[in-house]
């Protein structure tokens, strides 16, 4: 069973209303207030990450323009993407790219295409750190894809 940040949120919500509720009857000391203070961070935590997400599916989309000219004759323009992790039921880390609409193909330039890769791996959990992009001597320079 998995549960969203909002429900996950609004238990821990829950869960400190009724502790304060139960203490408040029989007298709160240090040991109920840190209870209760637990509590309210795990509710913020995942009220933050629940507004987050929420976020990020809003900016995701079209933009409507065209940064670098129309590519192709099917290019569709500018597209923001929002990225995410989470943890799958299992445990297994999974990030996830939401583009907000059905994407046939993503055309990036070098820089961007590199801090794309760099960001995808840091939200695998990949620590990498990328140097100044020099010249490579690419012989496929000329738009060839592999």
């Amino acid at each position: 069973m998995t549960f969203t940040n909002r429900e996950l949120e609004k238990c821990a919500a829950r869960e400190v209303a009724m502790r304060k509720n139960v203490f408040g009857k029989r007298g709160i000391g240090p040991k109920e207030e840190r209870e209760i203070a637990l509590m309210e961070a795990i509710a913020a935590h995942f009220k933050k990450l629940a507004d987050q997400a929420l976020a990020a599916q809003a900016l995701a989309g079209p933009t409507g323009d065209f940064p670098h000219g129309k590519l192709s004759p099917d290019d569709e323009g500018g597209i923001n993407v929002a990225l995410s992790h989470f943890n799958a039921p299992d445990g297994t880390r999974m990030v996830r790219l939401d583009y907000g609409k059905e994407v046939a193909w993503l055309a990036l330039p070098r820089e961007q295409a590199v801090a794309f890769a760099s960001l995808i791996l840091r939200h695998a959990g990949v620590g990498i750190e990328i140097g100044a992009l020099g010249d490579a001597g690419d012989p496929r320079e000329g738009g060839q894809s592999h």
